[in-house]
């Protein structure tokens, strides 16, 4: 059986999330549910979102909407306390380094950083806000992450990047000397937060005692104790159907 937590699962906070996993394991394991004792880790996320033995994991929309379609189930969303974030949606904030004559309205001459193609908050949402990158950056450049993006920019290695306005959020805890070099020169519409599935074949009694348990550990006075570094509020359940959309082209 398979739990992770993969999204935000930074060298600064895999023991936070390690310790909302031990939380969620204490409660499920007294309503009965059989879970893992440890968090999996794997550089291969896929491997864990379609496997057969998955109990819980944490996507993107847009991998939902499209490689996970009707291959997991969706179970909630989570609420994050952070600028950027309102309800059960979120925010990408386009950064630059301080100093730059950079500007929405007109980012032609610029070298945009992303973090992968198949990422909604650091590549999708921008298509969708500005239409063919290619026509709005002169160089287009993957990073492989939100952290190296940043890292990019305040580097003068790219020009722009668009993180996710959790991971702007971390930054500016784990990391200010990289956000300190940088501004936000844009903040994008908001989508649906980063979901929480379970395997598609996972029965309806345990995907509810899943939900349940997020909900109850994360309103917990346990988990009070660590919400600064995970700023989790609450979970909300967000229509499958808007998720779905993220993954069909304007």
């Amino acid at each position: 059986m398979i739990a992770s937590l993969p999204m935000y699962d930074w060298p600064e906070t895999r023991c936070i999330n390690d310790t909302l996993w031990q939380l969620l394991y204490n409660n499920l394991q007294a309503r009965g549910v059989d879970a893992p004792q440890h968090l999996s880790r794997s550089n291969n996320e896929e491997s864990h979102w379609l496997s057969p033995d998955l109990l819980l994991s944490q996507t993107c929309g847009y991998p939902l909407s499209t490689l996970l379609r009707e291959k997991v189930q969706y179970l909630t969303t989570p609420v994050y306390d952070v600028a950027g974030c309102e309800g059960g949606y979120y925010s990408s904030v386009l950064v630059a380094r301080k100093g730059a004559d950079i500007e929405a309205h007109d980012m032609t001459r610029s070298h945009f950083a992303y973090n992968s193609k198949f990422s909604w908050s650091g590549y999708r949402c921008i298509i969708r806000e500005f239409g063919a990158l290619e026509n709005v950056f002169s160089t287009l450049v993957e990073s492989g992450g939100h952290r190296n993006s940043a890292r990019w920019v305040a580097a003068g290695k790219a020009d722009i990047a668009a993180l996710d306005a959790v991971c702007w959020h971390m930054l500016q805890h784990h990391e200010p000397k990289t956000t300190n070099k940088l501004k936000a020169v844009y903040w994008t519409k908001k989508h649906p937060s980063l979901p929480f599935i379970t395997a598609l074949d996972r029965s309806v009694p345990v995907a509810q005692n899943l939900v349940a348990a997020m909900k109850e550990v994360i309103a917990s006075a346990e988990f009070a104790e660590i919400r600064e570094l995970l700023p989790i509020v609450e979970c909300v359940e967000i229509d499958v159907e808007i998720y779905m959309a993220l993954g069909r082209e304007a």
